[in-house]
């Protein structure tokens, strides 16, 4: 048994590092990826000095995509840091309502489109928390971002209510759900 605990734990490692390795490798590419593409929407070298509509809207999906895929490669960093266990954390006073505020915003063009209501549901005057806004922000726009994905009508709901000196948040939506087998 302590063989197969070791071996886990040596996976893990393994594993660890690997994500960690491909992810620094992503981010030079990626980053010259963005310079460039960002140098060509501005219209360099183009014999105008400007790009065509179509040219610009081209330019600005690899920068939107190369955004995309940054994010997705720190997302990657941080789970790896999370698993490991050598997250840092940067707590401070918390406005859980404003942050669900935010969050919500971003995706109301997207529940527009497919009819969907957004609400946030955690009063203006909920006691502050005090947590990591940003890593709150990110687990909140993935599961909103789920939600959404997810939900064919009715709606997305981000709630909280505390217990004692604790927060607890969630993220409600009207789909068809996690499949009992995953659960």
């Amino acid at each position: 048994m302590l063989d197969e605990v070791t071996h886990y734990h040596e996976l893990m490692d393994l594993k660890t590092e690997f994500v960690n390795t491909v992810s620094h490798q992503f981010r030079t590419p990626l980053a010259s990826i963005m310079l460039n593409a960002g140098t060509l929407k501005d219209g360099y070298g183009a014999p105008s000095g400007a790009l065509s509509p179509v040219q610009t809207e081209i330019a600005q999906s690899i920068l939107d995509e190369t955004e995309r895929l940054r994010r997705m490669v720190n997302d990657l960093l941080d789970l790896s840091r999370l698993e490991a266990g050598r997250a840092r954390l940067k707590l401070g006073s918390t406005d859980l309502h404003d942050l669900s505020a935010r969050v919500l915003e971003r995706f109301r063009p997207m529940a527009a489109d497919k009819g969907l209501a957004l609400a946030n549901e955690i009063p203006p005057d909920f006691p502050a928390a005090l947590a990591d806004p940003a890593r709150l922000a990110w687990v909140l726009t993935n599961l909103v971002s789920n939600a959404v994905k997810q939900t064919s009508s009715g709606g997305v709901r981000v709630s909280a209510r505390a217990t004692g000196r604790r927060a607890h948040v969630s993220v409600a939506d009207t789909g068809s759900g996690i499949p009992e087998a995953y659960r």
